[in-house]
């Protein structure tokens, strides 16, 4: 064989080879995607249908983990339930050890490119903490957190002021205050403070960090709750979303 054939011949199968590699690399993302969504629509079903149920015995406000039944027998690791009207995020909660596994672990466990919603590992599920954490991959596909995006637009808040994010004790209502693109650096992901000094003064930055105004008051006797996810904007971008219960 000459030359000039061999070459001709290494590359057709560099480029098959290459072929193969992004194909099984494409299935297996729009696998990952397709059976992702699929476990999601069963669980919110189940939940949202608990949670609306009437107790058995009206007289009894019944268990308030009810609806959190199914999933903590699936996983443990649940903690709560977040979803924000207007966007597709309507998912449960997880908290493990530390907050790497959930980003790339499904509420399966099972390996996942999309991860799941998690809360952050210092945080108690009691809420005690001043501020909770919770963290969601941005992804093109529009699941997980991509829905935060919209808040950067002022006028989607304007519609979509509220977060509802159910603990296991009992559900809750927040109001967003603010809204901004950062960096990955650690002030803003304070969990615990050590005084109410210390605390009002977290609330004085991030809520003037807000790329708009919100007239929401938010004071040292406030619970906040924080969402943090990717963004593009720049390297390592991170878009937080802070909102206070109500």
């Amino acid at each position: 064989m000459k030359h000039r054939e061999k070459i001709k011949v290494i590359l057709i199968i560099l480029l098959s080879a290459v072929l193969i590699y992004s194909g099984v690399n494409i299935g297996s993302y729009l696998y990952d995607g397709y059976s992702s969504r699929a476990l999601n629509e069963g669980l919110r079903k189940e939940y949202h249908q608990l949670r609306c149920a009437d107790p058995a015995d009206p007289g009894d406000p019944g268990d308030p983990t009810d609806p959190f039944k199914s999933l903590l027998g699936m996983n443990k690791d649940v903690v709560g339930w977040i979803k924000i009207p207007g966007t597709e995020i309507d998912y449960p909660v997880v908290q493990t050890e530390d907050n790497e596994f959930y980003l790339k672990h499904n509420l399966k466990k099972e390996r996942s490119s999309r991860g799941s919603i998690f809360m952050d590992y210092r945080n108690s599920n009691d809420e005690k903490d001043h501020n909770t954490i919770i963290y969601g991959h941005n992804m093109k596909d529009g699941c997980m957190f991509a829905g935060l995006s919209a808040y950067k637009d002022r006028s989607f808040y304007a519609d979509h002021a509220f977060i509802e994010y159910d603990s296991l004790q009992q559900p809750m209502r927040w109001q967003i205050f603010s809204v901004y693109l950062t960096e990955p650096n650690s002030d803003f992901l304070q969990v615990s403070f050590i005084n109410d000094v210390e605390y009002a003064q977290y609330l004085d930055m991030v809520k003037s960090r807000s790329k708009y105004e919100t007239d929401v008051k938010v004071t040292k006797d406030d619970k906040i709750l924080t969402l943090v996810t990717c963004s593009y904007e720049f390297k390592n971008a991170r878009l937080v979303i802070h909102a206070k219960r109500v």
